[in-house]
């Protein structure tokens, strides 16, 4: 399976765990869990706040007016997300007049009134993400009502990144398809990987992941396609249990 499907199928998390994605010069793209905790709602608008954010987006201040505060525009937004928590989105973005602005991209759960734990954040440097960033929502799977992310990122191999939560009394909880993974990659030819990052490849509504298949080391990025492969699954408690896997030949191939 390839870097880009392995980092967007999700290992278990947990309300206390935040899901940290972003890009660097440096790095490239990067995906971790990080511990978190609650704070008080101010504290996602206070100077430290944005100063870390401009200290991350400005090289360190290497141009010391950069980490000026009003260098930065804020913006927030709460969509009702029943049966999770009250939910908020907050984006920290440098006031720049690029198409593809530096931006931060935080999903708040409330713990208690007026306390807040960050479960997401996107650092978005480069422009590897594209703008504006996408806001979370909430959909149908089965009975289960699942919390999702998904935004565009400007990569012909990665072309979107995404996260997927369910409603646990620890708070939102990330789903864990680590199990799916493994049944695709039985079920695909030998030789051969699921290529479609999770983002693209999940469908809550038919509770299914359907990914493209590629031979391991194609000729081109556009060659060596084998077909696709479709696992059906079902979600017990966080886990997203394979039901059954098919590989379908591509005959044009």
């Amino acid at each position: 399976m390839t870097a880009a499907l392995l980092l967007a199928f999700c290992a278990p998390g947990f309300a206390q765990e935040r899901v940290e994605i972003g890009w660097t010069g440096e790095q490239g793209y990067f995906e971790h869990r990080t511990p978190t905790s609650d704070h008080p709602l101010q504290y996602y608008f206070s100077a430290q706040r944005k100063q870390e954010f401009l200290q991350a987006e400005t090289d360190g201040c290497a141009v010391k007016s950069a980490c000026d505060d009003t260098n930065v525009e804020l913006s927030q937004g709460e969509i009702a997300t029943p049966p999770f928590p009250k939910m908020l989105q907050i984006v920290y973005a440098l006031k720049t007049d690029t198409d593809n602005r530096p931006y931060w991209k935080s999903i708040l759960a409330e713990t208690a009134p007026g306390m807040y734990r960050e479960i997401f954040l996107l650092k978005n440097e480069g422009g590897f993400w594209k703008w504006p960033p996408s806001r979370y929502g909430v959909m149908k799977a089965g009975d289960t009502n699942v919390l999702f992310t998904n935004d565009a990122t400007t990569s012909r191999d990665m072309w979107c990144t995404g996260e997927f939560w369910v409603s646990r009394k620890s708070g939102p909880t990330v789903i864990d398809f680590l199990p799916v993974a493994a049944a695709m990659d039985k079920a695909a030819p030998a030789n051969s990987v699921a290529v479609t990052p999770m983002c693209a490849a999940v469908s809550l509504e038919k509770l299914e992941v359907r990914s493209i298949v590629q031979k391991s080391n194609p000729e081109c990025r556009a060659c060596g396609f084998e077909g696709s492969v479709v696992v059906k699954f079902k979600l017990e408690g966080s886990r997203a249990v394979p039901v059954s896997a098919v590989f379908s030949k591509d005959e044009e191939h």
